[in-house]
């Protein structure tokens, strides 16, 4: 978190100072309101929490929130109160507002796709094309969808180029993994892989990535009657999802989670300079 926050800071400042706020006068503290301007479900509060505790960018800011993340907030809704010394709310009011905002869009829009599939006992999961990294994966957790996997080290991913040239896979190696994910692209795929699994504790996930739809039931079939988990990726969309979700596979992912939703809408605003 704190490694984001310098980035961000390197961004707006550039080492330097922010020479508009430099043109004003007052210097003392002074407070601001945080307010939902569209109805979505609020995230990012512990974040915003965090950096003003922790990062010294942040010092001598405090927050009133009266919202929670994974709450559901109406437009005109005040969210919070945040205090501090002007020149440090000014700094730092981008940043926060980024934060909030993209995490309660994520949050939002993983509700909504969350609640279409439910019926269907599918489980919405992200993927790792995020722009904030961990802080997009935990907004689609709020908003009631699966993270998958965080980064390369904590599950296994098997893509078609490991597949290539007929290499053989050595799932032995295999440790410490919350699951290994295999990705087919074609039903004769399953055999010769299914064929390399051995019996182990590790959740074995088979993803069907731009399968064809005609198809995946036969693959469905096959691969939970090995006792495997289906997920399938690849081209799916709000618009198509119930498609799939009707096939019934354990997961489904979506890079829309995190590439198409839409900031919520919040502002800041100043409200007392004492």
């Amino acid at each position: 978190m704190k490694g984001l926050a310098d980035l961000w800071f390197l961004s707006d400042l550039n080492g330097k100072r922010d020479i508009t706020t430099d043109l004003v006068r007052h210097k003392g503290n002074t407070k601001a309101v945080i307010t939902a301007k569209a109805d979505g479900m609020i995230a990012g509060i512990d974040e915003v929490k965090w950096l003003c505790s922790n990062h010294p960018r942040f010092a001598g800011i405090t927050t009133k929130f009266t919202s929670k993340d994974g709450s559901r907030v109406r437009k005109g809704q005040s969210i919070g109160l945040i205090s501090g010394k002007y020149g440090t709310l000014m700094a730092t009011e981008r940043i926060i507002l980024n934060i909030m905002q993209r995490m309660s869009g994520i949050a939002t829009h993983a509700a909504s796709l969350a609640s279409k599939v439910k019926r269907y006992s599918v489980v919405v999961a992200s993927t790792r094309k995020t722009y904030f990294g961990p802080l997009d994966k935990w907004a689609c957790v709020l908003g009631g969808c699966a993270s998958h996997r965080l980064g390369l080290w904590d599950a296994v991913l098997i893509k078609d180029n490991h597949l290539a040239a007929g290499v053989s896979l050595d799932f032995s190696k295999v440790r410490n993994a919350k699951f290994i994910d295999i990705e087919i692209e074609h039903l004769h795929q399953l055999g010769k892989v299914l064929g390399d699994l051995k019996a182990g504790k590790t959740k074995v996930i088979f993803m069907l990535d731009n399968f064809d739809i005609r198809k995946i039931p036969d693959a469905i079939r096959i691969i939970k009657g090995a006792g495997h988990h289906v997920e399938l990726s690849g081209g799916i969309t709000e618009k198509n999802l119930l498609k799939y979700a009707k096939l019934r596979p354990d997961f489904i992912s979506m890079s829309e989670l995190t590439q198409d939703a839409s900031p919520l809408d919040i502002s800041m605003e100043v409200t007392s300079t004492p």
